[in-house]
């Protein structure tokens, strides 16, 4: 008897039992043999039809090895598939088979030599003791006396195997090897086939399911301006069920007219076959709407449609609107301030001024804007260093100053008295603009000079 494990080496290596070909196989005359061949072309048969209907890949193993387990002399069976990424391989189905066996053919590692064995792409058969296949407890009773390792191929490469055992067999005979051979090779065609049926199958419900999970309303449109498919979130909006929509007319189905309208961007597409993009408000969907219609295209490039998406802008509208009012509001509020108001960016150049710095300094608006607040000559001479300094050192620091008293020159040269407050807008906790407050203070200040006169003359006379 050879030793356990060695026949694994030798077939890989080529040598040792002899591989598939009818040329090369011994004739060995079992009860099996003798078998009618019409027996055997009917399994191969039937195995056809079976596969031709199979409708996943579970259900196409199974059937493969429910064909198999009718070859006489086959008692027990497995398909093994090969994992595309690690190169293992794992198993897929079985019948027949004691616990302790499924349990050793589970998994073979890539570098394992059943697995160098199957990936030769030859079919090798021989008694279970000599070719030791990892199975528990090898000598019990239930224990297969033989086993043919059966690759399967598409294209050329492998893909899948069966391993086949018989409790009855000493040795597999050439016509059930012709026949499970011929198996194998059909049943490579269909595993192709059906993963391929799989994968379109996956790749259709996932794109379904994001289909109908994207938020905005979207419509699939032919030529003829009818409804091919809406999602989920169309049809909510329009309060229907997803198929009620099929063969409609969008301008009826979503605009209640009986033709397109005006500002239809899918008749814009139909025309120039190009992307096209408008705000719509619909009344029936109650709503503001981006729209924007892209081309379909067969594969010859003809234009056969359009995929026609529609997000709600409502909000972000009303938004807008809100905040054109609030900008209205505060630029009334602005322009009719009896104080100056200057916006400065954090390098002192004006951004913006009310029309009161022209009363108060009796410099125009488009005079100043734009220019560096040290550059337009209301500050006396003597105080710019003194508040290019305080400038940069209150925005270094981040707090705004008190309110101070200055005296700034007007455009004729006399001074102005005002008193300044600032204030800061800052973004990600940065200073990016300053808003400062001129008020001018020059009657209070006359007053003031004044009644320090009148007090000055008081207490002189009094002396």
């Amino acid at each position: 008897m050879t030793e356990p494990g060695t026949v694994w080496a030798e077939l890989i290596d080529g040598g040792g039992m002899a591989p598939m070909g009818h040329h090369e196989r011994s004739q060995v005359h079992t009860m099996a043999g003798n078998k009618p061949a019409e027996d055997l072309l009917r399994i191969k048969r039937d195995l056809g039809v079976a596969l031709s209907s199979a409708s996943s890949l579970a259900d196409a193993l199974e059937r493969s090895l429910e064909a198999s387990l009718r070859v006489p002399g086959i008692d027990g069976g497995a398909v093994h598939l090969v994992d595309a990424v690690s190169g293992e391989l794992n198993l897929a189905a079985h019948r027949g088979l004691s616990a302790e066996v499924v349990g050793g053919i589970s998994r073979f590692s890539a570098d394992a030599p059943q697995t160098r064995l199957v990936m030769g792409g030859r079919a090798v058969y021989g008694r279970v003791a000599e070719m030791a296949p990892p199975t528990a407890d090898a000598g019990r009773q239930e224990e297969p006396e033989t086993v043919a390792v059966v690759p399967i191929e598409n294209e050329g490469r492998v893909v899948a195997a069966l391993h086949l055992f018989s409790r009855t067999l000493d040795e597999i005979p050439d016509s059930t090897r012709d026949a499970l051979e011929a198996m194998a090779s059909r049943i490579g065609a269909v595993l192709n086939r059906v993963r391929a049926q799989e994968s379109l199958a996956r790749t259709k419900e996932q794109w379904e399911q994001t289909f109908d999970a994207l938020p905005d309303l979207i419509a699939i449109l032919d030529t003829q301006y009818r409804i091919v498919r809406v999602n989920k979130a169309m049809a909510d909006r329009l309060g229907v069920e997803p198929g009620q929509c099929v063969g409609q007319t969008c301008y009826s189905c979503v605009h209640g007219l009986d033709h397109p309208p005006s500002f239809c961007p899918h008749k814009e597409m139909l025309e120039d076959g190009r992307e096209h993009t408008a705000e719509v408000r619909e009344e029936l969907l109650d709503g503001e709407f981006l729209v924007t219609v892209s081309p379909l295209f067969d594969f010859e490039g003809r234009l056969i449609g359009s995929v026609h998406v529609a997000r709600d802008i409502t909000e972000r509208k009303l938004a807008e609107q809100r905040l054109k009012e609030s900008e209205g509001r505060l630029r009334a509020i602005f322009e009719n301030a009896t104080d100056v108001i200057i916006y400065v960016d954090k390098r002192g150049k004006i951004l913006d001024v009310n029309g009161r710095v022209e009363e108060v300094f009796g410099h125009k608006r488009e005079d100043i804007v734009g220019k560096n607040f040290t550059a337009l000559g209301i500050l006396r001479l003597r105080d710019v260093p003194r508040i290019v300094k305080l400038f940069r050192n209150t925005i270094k620091a981040g707090r705004a100053t008190e309110r101070v008293e200055l005296g700034l020159k007007h455009k004729d040269g006399h001074v102005v008295h005002v008193e300044v407050g600032t204030r800061f807008i800052k973004r990600h906790g940065k200073v990016e603009q300053v808003v400062s407050v001129f008020r001018d203070i020059s009657q209070r200040k006359q007053v003031e000079d004044a009644l320090r006169l009148t007090q000055f003359s008081v207490d002189r006379a009094a002396d």
